[in-house]
């Protein structure tokens, strides 16, 4: 199906074509009879140059018609702005390695420390270490103040990785003062077991009572050990990807230095080239 401006393409030579031949007729008398073989070729070339102009006419109107649908050129970018949008790359990012690798290392410090001082969950008193390190060392704190409290131990790491910590911190505490209760709860909960077992006059619902509460109590501290051991994995996991994040930049950084060293004095033997031209 052809569509308007198609329609309008084909119909534009032939309206030129026909308007150029009755001017020409309108000109040069043609409805008139001829009288010479030179008066007939002249008014020949009047409907030449007709059908010339209604040609030019339809080619323009089809390359206007070409122009109009193609797309808008997008102009490449050349050798020498690829080149400047990389050193910009490579500049933001060496400016970023040094407003944070020094935070980093700091949380990579005190995540390494969480890893080695604290006990593991199999310890048979983990809850009373754990609890009485992480004090000793300034780390424990309430949830409302455990923000501040990482802010001071880390004040120029950035802030999503101190938020990681934070929430390391505050499970490591409430695990290990849930896990220091709730034994607090199971030794004297056995201690009532053992003594109702004795007890040859005591009822059998209450010698059960007791029972029930030594097994809440042992589910508490299963509970924190399980709590506590999740968090101490989560520590190492993110000390592990602060240290390779460290590494990689530590590796990275002198490269980026000599490729942006590279560009700096070639752009300055540019400019002396272009001063002495």
């Amino acid at each position: 199906m052809v569509d308007a401006r198609g329609f309008a393409t084909a119909l534009l030579p032939i309206l030129c074509f026909v308007l150029g031949t009755v001017l020409g007729l309108m000109v040069d008398g043609f409805i008139a009879q001829p009288g010479t073989v030179f008066e007939f070729l002249l008014r020949l070339q009047t409907l030449l140059g007709a059908a010339i102009v209604a040609g030019a006419v339809w080619i323009a109107a089809v390359v206007m018609r070409a122009n109009l649908r193609r797309p808008p050129a997008v102009q490449a970018p050349t050798r020498g702005e690829d080149r400047q949008t990389a050193v910009q790359i490579l500049a933001r990012e060496e400016d970023r390695i040094e407003a944070n690798f020094a935070g980093l290392e700091d949380a990579e410090r005190l995540l390494l420390s969480l890893k080695t001082e604290l006990p593991p969950s199999e310890h048979e008193m983990w809850g009373a270490i754990a609890r009485d390190r992480l004090s000793r060392e300034g780390l424990w704190a309430d949830p409302d103040g455990m923000a501040d409290l990482v802010l001071r131990k880390l004040p120029n790491t950035d802030l999503i990785t101190r938020k990681r910590v934070e929430g390391i911190l505050n499970y490591l505490v409430f695990w290990s003062s849930e896990a220091v209760d709730a034994r607090t709860k199971a030794v004297q909960a056995r201690h009532d077991v053992d003594l109702a077992r004795q007890a040859t006059d005591m009822k059998p619902e209450a010698r059960a009572e007791y029972e029930k509460l030594y097994t809440s109590a042992a589910e508490l501290v299963a509970t924190a050990q399980a709590g506590y051991a999740q968090s101490l994995r989560s520590a190492g996991q993110l000390h592990e990807e602060l240290s390779a994040t460290i590494l990689r930049w530590q590796r990275d950084r002198p490269v980026i230095r000599r490729i942006l060293e590279a560009h700096i004095a070639d752009s300055i033997r540019q400019a002396k080239a272009g001063a002495a031209n």
